[in-house]
């Protein structure tokens, strides 16, 4: 499953405290992808090295699609001090969500679909570390 990536790539990997509730910019590294397609549910995983940042701003969040440079709105589900939860838009037919999970530094990325195209359901579940938080 292909996806517009709306969140920005970043180089390089900077180390800073973390455990700040209100922060604005998180760096992630994706550490594993997991994939699955057709009726059932079988996950076939690799790992992926590959950084990502989400940026706030007036209390909304963004990301970028380098390839573009179009900038989106993430939707914010839910943000405590546990877990920032944000609904990345697509343009298929299903859901991709972003959950940060601040107390262990972890985050997980789902998507979830079905292509009338092939004809059968896709999913992909994408973890990693938050590597950094400002």
């Amino acid at each position: 499953m292909k996806t517009s990536v709306i969140i920005m790539l970043t180089a390089g990997v900077f180390f800073m405290p973390i455990g700040c509730a209100t922060a604005s910019d998180y760096l992630l590294q994706i550490d594993k992808e997991c994939s699955t397609s057709g009726a059932g549910i079988e996950f076939k995983c690799k790992p992926e090295k590959i950084e990502v940042s989400l940026s706030a701003e007036n209390g909304k969040w963004f990301g970028r699609n380098p390839a573009s440079g179009s900038v989106w709105e993430l939707s914010v589900l839910k943000d405590d001090k546990y877990i920032l939860i944000l609904d990345n838009p697509v343009f298929f037919s299903g859901k991709s969500i972003i959950y940060v999970i601040k107390p262990n530094k972890s985050f997980y990325w789902t998507e979830f679909a079905y292509s009338e195209i092939l004809k059968m359901q896709e999913g992909t579940v994408r973890h990693g570390r938050v590597l950094e938080i400002k």
